[in-house]
């Protein structure tokens, strides 16, 4: 059998591509392991004048500052049916403003635990919640002028988020990694091979037999194109698509120009072998009309 290559094309497109999908992908998988892995910090600061909530996540260090004078009240409460409307929410961080069917709308900062504490603190627009470890002595600490610090009550994340946080990243990574390289092979794999009244169209992942008896071909440039269905990048793209408006099998290294074969049934296909018109001939010698 003959064999013909694609019209070849500069890879450097691709190799762009691939680079800059890895660099997504390896941000995408380092971000999210550091969100699941990363220590999460949250301690609470009371001094002589003022009730502090202090954060490390990630080595962002955030404060927020209330006076003790303006603290009306705190009570103990337990947390259910609770709604995240803005904010940040992490298997052991729970910041920003949720909503509770029994109380409505706080500020919350807590390690999302149920036993928390609430604090109602004049001139502010929603309660504050938060989780100290000890929360009873943390409430006679409000009561006091004694300086103290609390560190948040621990929750123990459920036993699948660590697996699943380590399983999507694990597969993020080796995305990153292999997709350089397919992008690579797979354009290399197409080869058009002709031979026995047939064309066998290599291509990854398998290969594709067409008989040559009764089929028509031509030099073809689409003017309009379209992906309907498969794979379209720089070098390499298979599978369905519209050209100038009709179905067609595309098979090819390039869009812009080639060889449009039409079978007995009508299904098109769409080729861009380097040397279209030894192609075009070697169709001719296996039983193909050629078309002006």
């Amino acid at each position: 059998m003959e064999t013909f290559p694609p019209r070849f094309e500069n890879p450097l497109p691709r190799l762009i591509l691939g680079a800059g999908l890895s660099l997504v992908l390896l941000a995408a998988g380092a971000s999210l392991g550091a969100l699941f892995f990363a220590p999460v910090l949250i301690g609470y600061d009371i001094s002589a004048t003022e009730f502090t909530i202090r954060t490390n996540l990630m080595g962002t260090i955030r404060h927020r500052h209330f006076p003790r004078e303006r603290i009306e009240r705190a009570e103990r409460i337990q947390l259910r049916d609770g709604r995240r409307i803005a904010g940040s929410w992490l298997p052991n961080f729970c910041e920003g403003h949720y909503e509770y069917p029994d109380l409505g709308t706080v500020f919350q900062v807590t390690t999302c635990t149920s036993d928390a504490v609430i604090l109602r603190i004049a001139g502010e627009a929603h309660p504050v919640v938060v989780s100290p470890y000890m929360p009873d002595r943390f409430l006679a600490a409000l009561k006091e002028d004694a300086n103290s610090y609390f560190g948040a009550a621990s929750r123990p994340a459920p036993r699948f988020l660590p697996i699943l946080a380590a399983a999507i990243v694990i597969c993020l990574f080796a995305c990153a990694l292999a997709l350089p390289v397919l992008l690579l092979v797979i354009p290399s794999r197409l080869v058009y091979a002709i031979g026995e009244k047939k064309l066998v169209i290599e291509r990854y992942p398998s290969a594709r037999a067409i008989c040559l008896p009764g089929c028509r071909a031509a030099r073809f440039t689409p003017r309009a194109r379209r992906r309907v269905s498969g794979s379209s990048m720089p070098g390499y793209h298979s599978g369905t698509f519209s050209l100038e408006g009709r179905m067609t099998f595309v098979h090819a290294s390039t869009l812009e120009e080639g060889v449009l074969l039409t079978e007995a049934n009508g299904a098109r296909h769409f080729l861009s072998p380097q040397e279209p018109e030894a192609f075009l001939a070697a169709l001719g010698r296996n039983g193909v009309f050629l078309e002006i």
